[in-house]
Formats: C-alpha cells, sequence, structure tokens
C-alpha cells in the first residue's frame, strides 16, 4: 500500500474494514486494549483457524531486542504462512524504535528490509523516538506508524454505555462516567470491570448499574477519595483528612500512588481555577463533564497562590522522599497537615 503518513485507531480499523492490510505497523501509545482490537481484527482478516498455531507468532522482547530475537524475526519473514492469507507476526516491547543503540537499529533494518506482503508485522511498542529519521523512513516505506492513545472521556462513556447494553443492562451517563473515571480511563481494565459487575447485577436479578454497584464491587475510587481528602482540608479538618489517609493505606492503597495523585489533583485543580469555566476545562483538560464541575467548584474556594504554594511544597516534599530524608508516609502526613492548617488559617 502505497500510504506513508502517520494514523491512529480508527484510521486503522477504518482501513482493515476495507479490507486494506500494511504490510508493517507499529503501534506505539500506551493504550494496549485497543492494540489488541488491531491485532484482533488482524488476526479475523489473514489467519485460518485450523493453523492459528503456525501462522500466528507472539514474540515478547522484554524491553531487548536481542541478536536471537532479531534472527528469530527474520526466520518467521523468511517462512510463509502455512494455509493462512499472511502470516501474523506481533512483537511486544521491543523498544528498537526508542532506545535502541545504533546496532540494533542496524538490526531493525535487516528485519524491515525482510517485510514481505506474505507476512504482516506488528510491533507493540511504548514509544517511537521521532528524531531517527532514516529508520521513519524505512518504517513508512514498508508500513505505518499508529500512536494508539487512551480514548476521550465521552467516547469511553459511549463504550460503557453500550458494553452493558450488549448484555441488556442498563447505565446512565453519569454512573459511566464514574466508572471510566475509577479506571483511570483503561480500557483493558474496564472490560475485566464491566465483566464482573455484570455477572454481579444479572446474579442480582437486577438490569441496572447504578453508584453502589460500583461502590460493592467495582474498583475502589481512588479519585474521589483525593477529592474527599482535598474538600477536608480545604475546609481545615486535618484529622479527618488523616484518618481517611489511613483508611486509603489500609485498603492496600500504595503511599506514592496516594501521593503522586494527590499532587495531580492540585495541579488540576490550578489549571481548573485558571479556566474558570466547567465547560471549557471538561474540554481543555480532557476530563467528563461531572469532573470538571467539581474541580471548577473546589478551585473556586481556594486562592490560586495556596494552590500553587501547595504544588510546589509537593514537588519539594518528594524531592526529600527520593532523597531518604523522610519516609514517604511521614512526608504526606506533614504535607496534610500544613494544607490544613493554612486553610484554617
Amino acid at each position: 500500500m502505497a500510504k506513508t503518513n502517520s494514523t491512529g485507531f480508527k484510521e486503522i480499523l477504518s482501513e482493515l474494514r476495507k479490507n486494506e492490510i500494511r504490510d508493517l505497523y507499529v503501534l506505539e501509545g500506551e493504550d494496549i486494549y485497543l492494540k489488541n482490537k488491531i491485532a484482533e481484527a488482524l488476526e479475523k482478516l489473514l489467519i485460518e483457524h485450523t493453523t492459528r498455531e503456525l501462522d500466528r507468532v507472539v514474540i515478547d522482547a522484554g524491553g531487548k531486542t536481542t541478536d536471537k530475537i532479531m534472527l528469530n524475526i527474520c526466520d518467521e519473514l523468511s517462512s510463509p504462512p502455512f494455509m493462512s492469507k499472511r502470516k501474523l507476526i506481533i512483537i511486544r516491547n521491543s523498544r528498537t524504535f526508542s532506545e535502541s543503540p545504533a546496532a540494533e537499529t542496524v538490526n531493525i533494518s535487516n528485519v524491515l528490509g525482510k517485510v514481505n506482503n506474505s507476512s504482516c508485522l506488528v510491533f507493540f511498542e511504548e514509544k517511537v523516538d521521532k528524531r531517527k529519521k532514516t529508520l521513519l523512513k524505512e518504517i513508512l516505506n514498508k508500513g505505518v506508524i499508529a500512536e494508539i492513545v487512551k480514548a476521550e472521556p465521552a467516547e469511553l462513556r459511549t463504550w460503557t454505555i453500550k458494553e452493558f447494553a450488549r448484555n441488556g443492562i442498563r447505565i446512565s451517563p453519569m454512573i459511566a462516567d464514574s466508572f471510566v473515571e475509577r479506571n483511570d480511563r483503561d480500557m483493558l481494565i474496564m472490560e475485566n470491570e464491566a465483566q464482573k459487575l455484570r455477572l454481579y447485577v444479572e446474579s442480582q436479578g437486577s438490569t441496572e448499574i447504578v453508584e453502589e454497584h460500583l461502590e460493592m464491587i467495582g474498583t475502589a475510587d481512588l479519585k474521589g477519595s483525593i477529592f474527599n481528602m482535598m474538600d477536608m482540608i480545604s475546609s481545615g479538618n486535618a484529622s479527618s483528612a488523616l484518618s481517611l489517609l489511613d483508611s486509603l493505606i489500609s485498603r492496600k492503597e500504595p503511599v506514592q500512588l496516594i501521593f503522586f495523585m494527590l499532587a495531580r489533583h492540585i495541579k488540576q485543580l490550578i489549571c481548573a481555577g485558571a479556566i474558570g469555566n466547567a465547560s471549557r476545562a471538561a474540554s481543555e483538560m480532557k476530563v467528563p463533564p461531572f469532573v470538571a464541575s467539581k474541580l471548577v467548584q473546589t478551585a473556586s474556594a481556594m486562592s490560586s497562590q495556596f494552590l500553587v504554594d501547595m504544588y510546589i511544597e509537593c514537588a519539594e516534599t518528594d524531592i526529600s522522599i527520593k532523597t531518604s530524608k523522610i519516609q514517604d508516609r511521614t512526608g504526606l502526613e506533614m504535607l496534610i497537615s500544613s494544607f490544613a492548617n493554612r486553610s484554617r488559617s
């Protein structure tokens, strides 16, 4: 195929629906679920079910492209499919296109030189270094680089509603947004959590997902807890905020993750406060409307300087933790107490 431009998930699916198949796909980005969907679509088009074990090859490089792995890929490219239309070769986590030294770049060039229309070579990568112009040109001469990023909140809401509807279960847009946020917009996690919720609701003889189901069966709402913690801090209620911290730690939430989420939340409040409008905040910050509304409301109750000071103090505490000057839990407790005390003054 002559197309050489970079593309994304929707464009690739559109091509596959028209039976347009590239010889090479380099899929970069964080969304494993969508990458898997592309691989599944390719398999459906290319692979004969009876010879799947022979004609579909998956190689996990584990972040290191050794000579042995490169030779293995070349061998697979050189051998024709047994009964399928093409051989499908999937390489996971090679880091060839982002962190490889010059010698391995030469090796991947050898691999790319063997790409042909009797096979389909697919790389799952976290990152592609766009500064490697010669390598990029080689890739685009053979196929495509596609950036596979997390879907927008509105798309994930639609996916959630349709996913439950397929099994005759209703979920409101607001509860769907909550479901999406609880699972950090990760479709791989969302798919597993949706199945758990569906089985539970069906076992209860119900046909609708409500917030109580998310609380009881779904992923713990760490983001919601951070919202609550910030409300306690802004009202000067240090004891309640510290009690909530204890509760989060007791349910095995990592202290470092809580710290990260709190710092990120403060950063979001700074942005929401600067924007000042919920609908604009939802669009520009790429968060659901109900989250944007809560961010703008919380930010409006606090001075922008106070939020900036909190964010700076988070950064300073993070340095102290990483240089072993204080323990992570102690640092987080000190931050919460400091923020709450200043809110009271």
